[in-house]
């Protein structure tokens, strides 16, 4: 590999890994306080946004994250 391609790939490596988890952009706080979400695709019912308020926002968003003593990879291994 040359070090130019190395370099392009560290690059791209850098940027998946500090990319946050979710887009920050497709979040607004309506005139009421609550807070929609906008969809990557319609869902099935059409709809393009989450309507949440914002206790159930931190809560959808909370269970994102794993306990501490959950692994974050898990390995399958396979006998033969």
């Amino acid at each position: 590999m040359l070090a130019s391609e190395a370099t392009t790939a560290a690059r791209r490596l850098f940027r998946y890994g500090a990319r946050p988890p979710f887009a920050l952009e497709r979040f607004s706080e309506l005139a009421d306080g609550r807070i929609a979400y906008r969809l990557k695709a319609p869902n099935r019912r059409g709809q393009t946004h989450r309507v949440m308020t914002p206790v159930e926002c931190l809560a959808r968003l909370c269970a994102l994250v794993p306990p501490p003593w959950q692994p974050l990879v898990r390995f399958r291994a396979t006998t033969s």
